[in-house]
């Protein structure tokens, strides 16, 4: 009879392979180890370095309408963190954010960045003749338009898929949810798109708010709400960031692989 085919032979084959209990001078070694300093044990001190080490933000402006100081830096540490070659943005309004978005890359040596911005024609017209930095800037293009069709019409000639959008011009339900449907196909697999007002608790946004969550829900996005109990001043954040899924079969098979492995007996 094999050892293990019976219930005392089973528990007599474990007893067998259960690890030996560790050894004196092994124990008295961790022990040891233990009370070693750890800049010791890792063998080098730790480095410090201040935030303008790590990442440079151009300066910022505010104003009522606009994407928020504290939203400005989330959106710039994504930046750094995806490298982003195509950036879409729909609602450039003021020409705050998109003028953020072409420093804060140059800033911090992000390469070859395209970034293109929508809204009216009105209101790209009278940004061009208020400010000349976007006609002394060619990687940033304002297109105008009305929305989401112009943006469609856009992606349908552009090749390259979009790395990070940014979603804040209208604020009603179909708006928004129609610029997502548009942005869906074109977006980079594992893509974020920073969602602007975003606030579940004014009634003044519960379009922007239901749309975000329905196409979550509808297309698999991942979905962060960035909501501070600030509404107002520098601190005030209220936004949601959205990441669109990768291969989810790939991701699938990879998880059922690790679980039918963790199932095989030893």
């Amino acid at each position: 009879m094999r050892a293990g085919s019976t219930l005392v032979g089973r528990i007599i084959y474990i007893g067998a392979r259960w690890p030996a209990r560790p050894r004196p001078c092994y124990v008295a070694a961790t022990m040891a180890a233990e009370r070693t300093p750890l800049t010791q044990r890792l063998g080098h001190a730790p480095v410090e370095r201040r935030d303008a080490d790590v990442v440079r933000f151009p300066p910022m402006q505010g104003q009522f309408g606009s994407i928020g100081y504290l939203e400005k830096m989330v959106i710039g540490e994504l930046l750094l963190v995806t490298e982003p070659r195509f950036v879409v943005e729909t609602g450039t309004f003021w020409g705050q954010t998109t003028r953020f978005l072409a420093e804060f890359v140059a800033l911090n040596g992000l390469p070859g960045c395209r970034i293109v911005s929508f809204d009216l024609a009105k209101a790209i017209d009278d940004l061009r003749r208020a400010d000349d930095f976007f006609e002394r800037h060619p990687e940033v293009e304002l297109v105008p338009g009305r929305l989401p069709g112009s943006l469609k019409r856009f992606l349908a000639t552009s090749p390259e898929p979009v790395d990070f959008a940014i979603v804040d011009a209208s604020h009603r339900y179909a708006a928004v949810a129609g610029e997502l449907a548009v942005l869906h196909p074109r977006l980079r697999a594992g893509a974020y798109v920073f969602c602007h007002d975003y606030r579940p608790q004014d009634a003044g946004y519960e379009g922007t708010v239901y749309a975000v969550e329905h196409f979550a829900a509808r297309r698999g996005y991942h979905l962060l709400p960035l909501v501070s109990r600030r509404t107002q001043g520098p601190l005030a954040c209220g936004a949601a960031l959205l990441r669109k899924p990768g291969d989810w079969k790939r991701s699938r098979l990879r998880g059922l692989r690790h679980r039918l492995k963790a199932l095989r007996p030893r």
